[in-house]
């Protein structure tokens, strides 16, 4: 007589039901997020992943110590936070008697930073480290549809390491958002090649 043992799944092989549907799946989607498309070379978006981190702490590190920036937009900035008005027509003063010299594009950004964290030049210039990153970004992706991934990440370091641009993303200037808003249109209007 023999004794036949129930042999069953081990406790490791059992999977929970939330881990089989959601855990799986998003690991799979991290990795296909840290990998990239297919056709590019498999060093290609962990590298543009540092570049950007490395921009936005090239851009971001000891921000405060630019104080108010601009006055005139900071005032703008300031005037948005108190009043609706003033935050639509990109006012300098709260009886929006003054406008600012450009659209308002960027000091709505601004001005929406600044109701989320309160008003402090830190709070008024991370939106432009967003916009200084994103340029980065669309940099990046009009050159990768002409030029190899190299060449398209080389383009991307030229663009965030000159001088200017590291400045105008430091500062409460509206031309961050304006390269942005430009880039993000040759992106979407560049034809294929």
């Amino acid at each position: 007589m023999s004794i036949s043992t129930i042999s069953g799944p081990k406790p490791g092989d059992i999977t929970p039901r939330w881990k089989s549907r959601w855990g799986f799946r998003l690991t799979a989607e991290l990795q296909r997020f840290w990998r990239g498309p297919a056709q590019d070379p498999s060093w290609e978006r962990p590298a543009l992943v540092f570049l950007l981190a490395f921009n936005a702490v090239l851009y971001s590190w000891n921000l405060s110590i630019n104080g108010w920036a601009n006055y005139f937009y900071s005032a703008a900035v300031q005037a948005g936070a108190i009043d609706a008005k003033a935050f639509f027509f990109g006012s300098s003063d709260w009886g929006n008697s003054i406008t600012v010299d450009k659209p308002p594009l960027s000091l709505w950004i601004m001005g929406l930073s600044v109701r989320l964290l309160g008003f402090n030049p830190t709070a008024m210039l991370i939106p432009q480290v967003f916009m200084g990153v994103l340029t980065t970004l669309l940099v990046y992706l009009i050159l990768k549809r002409c030029v190899s991934s190299m060449a398209a990440l080389f383009g991307a370091v030229v663009y965030f390491t000159t001088p200017i641009v590291t400045l105008m993303s430091r500062y409460n200037n509206p031309r961050p958002a304006t390269v942005a808003a430009n880039g993000g249109r040759c992106v979407v209007r560049a034809p294929q090649h």
